[in-house]
């Protein structure tokens, strides 16, 4: 049984957008006044917003087998990708290029009885699917968290070093408030008032926000602060009822340098003076979640990898939990 588009949109999360084109079914987690937003400001900010990050098809099924037909087009400065595949939370397998570059298609044995499937797209590349099948005459029926996550970030939101997508931080937080994440990060991002200001289609239970690194490494002191609080200005106020947690930027390997921002710690000690004046927004140091050693990011130095990401959705849980006690 090959799910049909109207089936595939109905256990779809993650996606704003969802359109077929010449048989081919495309996703989007930008809308197209965000697409043209980054496709403005470089081409390779549009290729990043191309990246089906936080994308995941989730549904209950009796079905034994599941098979997955993908294309896979530029999504960020990575070629690498994996399709995680879930059942009642457990991993089942994988349609990854990690050993063979052409691998486009999988097969999966969900195990019998009734079980949720979660089906995890990658951060790296934009995905585009060819045919998702189940057994024939399975049972599908959808299951999505009643709460949602609008998730803002530069590459370590996006997903940059995980080489599973279910290993990102910001899934495993969705998975922890019990929401469904909708991403908007991209890689090389800064603090972008102009992103702030365009319009989303819900509205948010949870709002992270992740940026400083690159403004730091980028811009000036002024031009970071003022970028800054008129964007954590316009997603308090456009959000009054959502929970706003600013996460400060983890550590990094060159941070002991001066660039034009200053030290790396006046990148947190601008975020919390700026949020002094939120009443919803909430700040979370960021600086300890992964350890300060380099075996734990893919580059040795910025991007964490499994492992950190592991430390990272743990050490952010905690502090979660204890803002909000």
């Amino acid at each position: 049984m090959k799910l049909t588009l109207e089936q595939l949109k109905a256990v779809t999360e993650g996606a704003v957008e969802i359109w077929e084109e010449q048989g081919v079914v495309c996703f989007s987690r930008f809308s197209s006044t965000q697409r043209a937003l980054y496709q403005a400001l470089s081409e390779s900010y549009a290729i990043r917003s191309r990246g089906t990050a936080g994308i995941k098809f989730r549904f209950r099924t009796d079905s034994r087998h599941m098979s997955l037909q993908i294309q896979v087009e530029p999504g960020s400065g990575r070629s690498y990708f994996s399709v995680d595949v879930y059942a009642d939370g457990s991993p089942v397998g994988y349609l990854d290029n990690l050993q063979d570059q052409q691998a486009r298609t999988g097969s999966f044995d969900l195990g019998v009885g009734l079980k949720t499937v979660t089906v995890y797209l990658p951060w790296s590349v934009n995905t585009k699917l060819e045919a998702l099948c189940l057994d024939d005459g399975a049972v599908l029926e959808p299951v999505h968290p009643e709460k949602k996550l609008l998730a803002y970030g530069d590459s370590i939101t996006q997903g940059y070093d995980a080489q599973r997508p279910s290993m990102r931080y910001a899934a495993k937080l969705a998975e922890f408030l019990n929401a469904e994440e909708q991403n908007r990060a991209i890689g090389g991002e800064k603090f972008c008032p102009y992103l702030a200001e365009t319009e989303e289609p819900f509205a948010p239970d949870y709002i992270s926000v992740a940026y400083g690194t690159n403004d730091w490494n980028s811009l000036t002191l002024q031009e970071f602060t003022q970028r800054c609080e008129q964007f954590l200005r316009i997603v308090s106020e456009k959000h009054p009822q959502a929970r706003i947690f600013v996460i400060t930027p983890i550590w990094r390997a060159d941070m002991d340098r001066l660039t034009e921002v200053g030290a790396f710690e006046t990148v947190e000690e601008t975020i919390r003076t700026v949020c002094q004046a939120l009443p919803n927004v909430t700040v979370l140091r960021g600086f300890d979640f992964v350890p300060h050693d380099p075996q734990y990011y893919y580059d040795q130095r910025l991007h964490p990898n499994d492992r950190g990401f592991a430390y990272y959705v743990k050490n952010l849980c905690a502090a979660i939990e204890n803002a909000v006690r």
